[in-house]
C-alpha cells in the first residue's frame, strides 16, 4: 500500500511539473517566458533566435555565451522577436539577418539599433513605438523601405538614421504628429530639421495630414545652410524629395 501511494505521488509531481510549463524550449519558442532571462535557442519556422537572450524584458545579443564574431556571422534569416518583450538592445552588425519583426510593447529603439546590418531588407515596426534614438539603420544598404507606425512621435536625426543606406523610402502614416524632431547638429524642437545626407531618402506623407501641414515648418530651421540659401535667394538644396501616399 505504501509503495502504491509513493508511485501515485511521483506521477502526480511529474504531471504537475508538465502542467506548470516546465518545458523551457517550447515556452521560449512561443515567447511566453520573455521576461524570465532565458537564452532563446529555437529555430521554429520563421522564428530564429539563436545567439540572443531575453533579460529583464530586453531582447539582446547573448554576449555571455557567444563571441561577437559568432553572433554577427551566425545569426541569419528572419528574426521574429518574442511577444512580451519591452525593449530591444543594440542589434548592430548582424551581417546575415534579412528581416526583423518587432512586437507591440517596444516603445523605443536604442542608438544604432540596426546599424551595419548589411543584408537587412525589411523591418516591421510595431504600433506603440514612439521613437528612434539616432543612427538606427545606418549603412543598411539593402533596406529600401521603412513604414513608421501611427504612434511615432520622435526623431533624433533623419539623415543619421538612414546614413549610407542607399535609396530608401520612409513612410509617415496620416496619424503621425511629431513632438520632437531633432537636427543632426543637436538643435532641438520642431523647427530644427536634420540637414545631413538626404540625397538617398524620399519621404512619403499623406495629403492633408499633420506632416503635410507642418512639413515646410519642420525644415525652416536656423541652420547655416538655410541662412545661406535665404541670403542668396535660393531654396535649400539639402531637403529630401517628398511624395504623397494613401497612408
Amino acid at each position: 500500500m505504501k509503495r502504491l501511494i509513493a508511485v501515485v505521488a511521483v506521477m502526480g509531481i511529474a504531471l504537475g511539473l508538465a502542467s506548470c510549463g516546465m518545458a523551457p524550449e517550447k515556452a521560449a519558442k512561443r515567447g511566453s517566458d520573455a521576461k524570465a532571462g532565458i537564452s532563446v535557442e529555437a529555430n521554429e519556422g520563421d522564428h530564429y533566435y539563436k545567439y540572443f537572450v531575453v533579460k529583464n524584458g530586453i531582447f539582446k545579443k547573448d554576449t555571455e555565451k557567444y563571441t561577437k564574431e559568432e553572433i554577427i556571422n551566425g545569426a541569419e534569416g528572419e528574426i521574429v522577436i518574442p511577444e512580451g518583450v519591452t525593449g530591444v538592445g543594440n542589434l548592430s552588425g548582424l551581417k546575415n539577418v534579412t528581416k526583423v519583426v518587432i512586437p507591440e510593447g517596444v516603445k523605443e529603439l536604442p542608438l544604432g539599433c540596426f546599424q551595419n546590418c548589411e543584408s537587412l531588407e525589411e523591418v516591421v515596426l510595431p504600433e506603440g513605438l514612439t521613437a528612434f534614438n539616432g543612427a538606427t539603420f545606418g549603412s543598411c544598404k539593402n533596406l529600401h523601405k521603412v513604414v513608421l507606425p501611427k504612434s511615432f512621435k520622435n526623431l533624433k536625426g533623419l539623415g543619421g538614421d538612414f546614413y549610407k543606406c542607399g535609396e530608401i523610402a520612409v513612410y509617415f502614416p496620416a496619424e503621425v504628429e511629431l513632438e520632437s524632431w531633432t537636427s543632426d547638429k543637436g538643435n532641438k524642437g520642431l523647427t530644427n530639421m536634420p540637414i545631413n545626407t538626404f540625397k538617398n531618402i524620399t519621404i512619403y506623407i499623406v495629403k492633408g495630414s499633420w506632416m503635410d501641414e507642418h512639413f515646410e515648418e519642420l525644415y525652416d530651421d536656423a541652420s547655416s545652410a538655410t541662412k545661406l540659401a535665404k541670403k542668396n535667394g535660393e531654396k535649400r538644396k539639402d531637403i529630401p524629395p517628398v511624395a504623397y501616399w494613401e497612408g
